[in-house]
């Protein structure tokens, strides 16, 4: 069995660190840990709106590659519930829920 050694007598590098930096220690690693998961989500979230805004598209392999497209523009949404108002009464739908249902005879 090992006999205690006095802390005086102790290597520095195998002392104890005392509480509040052993606790700064646990913290900054905490928040490296972290922000390393946060990097890798934002990778991978932007990753799936880009594919997302790029399906969106009518040429989705564009060059160079634009995100201001009429599937995004505003005015291009009133245009079309005006156009589906003017067709079938329905502005959000467009008449596409109101159309006749065929019966088989």
């Amino acid at each position: 069995m090992m006999a205690s050694m006095p802390a005086a007598e102790v290597s520095p590098s195998r002392r104890r660190l005392p509480a509040g930096a052993l606790r700064r220690r646990q913290l900054a690693a905490s928040a490296w840990v972290y922000l390393a998961f946060l990097a890798v989500a934002t990778i991978m979230a932007g990753t799936f709106v880009l594919a997302f805004i790029a399906s969106l598209k009518v040429d989705p392999l564009e060059r160079p590659f634009r995100i201001y497209f009429d599937q995004l523009n505003p005015a291009a949404w009133v245009a079309a519930a005006r156009l589906g108002r003017e067709g079938a009464g329905d502005a959000l739908w467009g008449g596409l829920l109101l159309a006749p249902t065929f019966t088989s005879v």
